[in-house]
């Protein structure tokens, strides 16, 4: 068992020393290492989240890392407006980043409120967008915003016939569910989406590393 453990900690200090490379100026991440002149959104939303889990667990992060990406984030957090000109396709991308962007910010411990609550009051969130924003809530305490966003919605997700800006499947959506369901403690809840999950791990079907 302590092997194991040393394992796990001398992999995940050596991933975060490799997000150095990753990290551009402007302190969001790109795809490919030392690709400077892109900086790819979900990507950026899932370091950083992995970054603070990290901290959280009490991992050494590199200087200037996370108040980089923190600065970043709240900077596109705060500039992100619903484009109803675009298409469906980019409409639902954009909105998730968003909504993962909010969350990742709410984990942090640094939120951006009024970015939260200008999304919050959009007609057009899809589903998938009020569960992902209702975990943000729920991070900062406000339970009833996070109960109120996710009153009488479906738990079903959509399935994705290509690919998508944020890696997506329904397999993950559904992990996103999940994670709402444990922090509101909805036991019931959370046994019938994470069988559907477990199944779906255990089966022989192709998942992609984001879904894994």
């Amino acid at each position: 068992m302590a092997s194991s453990t040393l394992v796990v900690r001398a992999s995940v200090s050596s991933a975060l020393l490799k997000y150095n490379s990753f990290q551009t100026s402007s302190g969001g991440f790109s795809y490919w290492p030392s690709y400077s002149d892109y900086v790819d959104q979900w990507g950026t939303n899932y370091a950083g989240h992995f970054i603070i889990e990290a901290r959280n667990k009490g991992y050494k992060i590199p200087i200037g890392l996370l108040e980089n990406w923190t600065k970043y984030q709240t900077s596109k957090a705060n500039e992100w407006y619903f484009d109803k000109n675009r298409s469906s396709y980019y409409q639902r991308s954009s909105q998730l980043q968003q909504a993962y962007r909010l969350y990742t910010l709410a984990l942090s411990g640094k939120p951006a409120l009024s970015a939260m609550n200008k999304m919050r009051n959009y007609s057009k969130l899809s589903n998938l967008c009020r569960w992902r924003l209702a975990s943000a809530y729920l991070l900062i305490g406000r339970k009833d915003v996070a109960e109120d966003l996710i009153g009488g919605i479906s738990r079903s997700v959509d399935e994705y016939n290509g690919s998508s800006l944020t890696y997506g499947s329904a397999i993950r959506d559904k992990a996103i569910i999940l994670e709402v369901l444990t922090l509101l403690e909805e036991h019931d809840g959370c046994k019938e989406v994470m069988d559907i999950i477990a199944n779906e791990l255990a089966s022989e079907n192709y998942m992609s590393t984001q879904t894994t």
